[in-house]
Parts: structure tokens; C-alpha cells; sequence
């Protein structure tokens, strides 16, 4: 079952979302993926970005953001 952050990390797939670092930075882009602690090794939950923004500027490729490095995630229009 999921809780938490993970549970959140689970109801953005297929949105478009802002990733807020626990490092300061920020993310924009749509969540394509969401993989469980369960099916992760080392076991933790991660979301996957397609070409997001990083603090405005657009990275040519698919991010993997872990669980650890959320501070919050939130879906955007």
C-alpha cells in the first residue's frame, strides 16, 4: 500500500507537475513514469520527468528524480 510521499509521487503520472528540491532547484515537465519502492534497488520510490525544465532551462532528457530529493511536489494546468 502506499502512503506519503510516495502515494503523491504515484498520482502525478501522466501530469504535468512542479518538483520542489530539497537542493533549492525546481523542476517543470510531465510525469511519464512512476516506479514503487518495491520495484527500485535500492528500494525507493522515483518519478520520471520527460525533458523538464530545471530552474527554467530545458534539459534534453529524461530525468529520474529519487523520493529522498523531494521536498514537494505539486500538479500544474
Amino acid at each position: 500500500m502506499l502512503v506519503g510521499k510516495e502515494l503523491e509521487m504515484y498520482q502525478v503520472q501522466g501530469k504535468k507537475v512542479q518538483i520542489y528540491l530539497n537542493d533549492g532547484s525546481e523542476l517543470v515537465g510531465m510525469c511519464t513514469e512512476f516506479s514503487s519502492a518495491y520495484d527500485n534497488d535500492p528500494e525507493e520510490a522515483s518519478i520520471t520527468l520527460h525533458r523538464p525544465l530545471k530552474d527554467g532551462k530545458e534539459l534534453p532528457w529524461e530525468t529520474e528524480v529519487m523520493e529522498h530529493e523531494i521536498k514537494e511536489v505539486k500538479i500544474i494546468d
